[in-house]
């Protein structure tokens, strides 16, 4: 139908020779439209093949994307887990710093009772050697006034 029924006009319009409306149309007439035809599956064919690249392109592009965010979740889910073991290591120092200033606070408190319990010592030491010298001292008197006897 579509070879047959533009045929005579195109033919009359473009020049070519005319054939009588109920007979078969010019051959000239024919491969015209033949062409046309031709040309016009052509650009059918190049626009499905346009659309189907791009269907292509934008599956290839959501994949592409599908990907990123699996990348991103999985870049989040480190940063977390490093921030946690950040904090639990801050943590631990932190502890470990109290610790540490809590036995130098103690080692602190016992060297001033060693320092205090030698003082006492010394004094107590003083304080016999004074007892001792005034022990001889009366002795010495004592055995003095015992050789006068």
């Amino acid at each position: 139908q579509e070879a047959s029924a533009p045929a005579g006009g195109e033919a009359a319009s473009s020049g070519g020779t005319t054939s009588k409306p109920d007979g078969p149309p010019s051959p000239s007439a024919t491969a015209e439209h033949q062409a046309e035809l031709d040309e016009v599956r052509r650009e059918a064919a190049a626009e499905a093949a346009a659309r189907v690249a791009a269907e292509e392109r934008s599956a290839a592009l959501e994949r592409r994307a599908q990907v990123a965010e699996e990348k991103s979740v999985e870049f989040e889910r480190r940063e977390k887990e490093e921030k946690a073991a950040r904090e639990a290591a801050e943590a631990k120092l932190s502890a470990a710093e109290e610790e540490l200033a809590s036995q130098k606070a103690a080692r602190e408190e016992e060297k001033e009772a060693r320092e205090a319990a030698e003082r006492r010592l010394a004094e107590e030491r003083e304080s016999s050697a004074a007892e001792i010298a005034a022990l001889k001292m009366d002795t010495e008197i004592l055995w003095r006034r015992n050789l006068q006897n």
